[in-house]
């Protein structure tokens, strides 16, 4: 059974493209930390959507980007620090999901699904606000503690 203390910032990392998409191996929270608020490479929006096998077009949604903005981010390279900290949630929840339910391929399945406990919303639809997120990792740990969800 997975425990909180299993989601590493190495696991967010690896979610978000690792060492090659952030710039560098991290090795804590603060280096995540750290990356957010130089803002993180686009590479991370590409390897995440790609990780939970969604389109950008709901990443957009997601993140509370215009499609156009994210285009311009993508010929910059580098999202700003308030984009990057969506990101990073988006990751942050991905990891957890992977780590309560065991696979990248099961979370992913898991966060498009319908739930009830969200008032029959996806997980990946309450990501787009911090509330949302927070609602999200309360059931996915209820889940990692058997508590029925």
């Amino acid at each position: 059974m997975a425990r909180k203390s299993a989601l590493t910032a190495r696991r967010i990392a690896e979610t978000l493209g690792g060492a090659r998409a952030l710039g560098g191996t991290v090795r804590s929270f603060d280096d995540l930390r750290e990356r957010v608020e130089r803002g993180l490479r686009y590479e991370s929006v590409d390897v995440l959507s790609s990780n939970l096998e969604i389109g950008l077009r709901a990443l957009t949604t997601i993140l509370r980007l215009p499609e156009r903005t994210l285009a311009r981010r993508k010929t910059e390279r580098r999202l700003r620090p308030d984009e990057s900290d969506r990101l990073m949630r988006i990751g942050r929840i991905a990891a957890l999901a992977a780590v309560t339910l065991g696979t990248r391929e099961k979370a992913a399945g898991w966060l498009k699904r319908n739930n009830r406990a969200l008032a029959n919303q996806s997980p990946l639809d309450r990501l787009d606000t911090d509330l949302g997120a927070r609602e999200v990792e309360d059931l996915l740990l209820r889940i990692a503690s058997g508590v029925y969800s």
